[in-house]
């Protein structure tokens, strides 16, 4: 029996590989996101949860309407809240600049505990 060289089965295994990550995205099986895979089982490592089969919802109800301490001004204009009342509970003026900058920021800048604003925030969104 011939043996292969090394070099060979380097460059097999990366042919292999490459061939099977290839596949794996076009029958979306390689999958970056914790969503489920094709045969209904979650992944991801983020616990069970329940398939849009059992609950008759979509992904977009899936969707967060709340503030959290990644939530930036231009997400919380995006979830219904106006520039007013952010300036309102940020206690102090915020504008279409601040757009991109996280609200948990804006609150240990201005000496605020973010808690509280969070609540306020998220009390306003309902």
């Amino acid at each position: 029996m011939k043996h292969l060289k090394p070099v060979y089965i380097s460059i097999l295994t990366l042919v292999i590989f490459t061939v099977a990550l290839l596949a794996g995205m076009q029958t979306d099986w390689w999958q970056t996101e914790g969503r489920s895979t094709p045969l209904g089982e979650t992944g991801g490592g983020r616990g069970e949860s329940e398939s849009v089969e059992e609950t008759g919802e979509t992904q977009e109800d899936h969707v967060s309407v709340s503030v959290s301490g990644s939530t930036t001004v231009g997400d919380a204009v995006s979830l219904g809240l106006t520039f007013e009342q952010l300036s309102e509970v940020l206690e102090g003026e915020i504008t279409k600049a601040d757009a991109g900058e996280k609200i948990k920021d804006i609150v240990t800048q201005r000496g605020l505990q973010f808690g509280v604003v969070k609540d306020e925030l998220n009390s306003l969104l309902d």
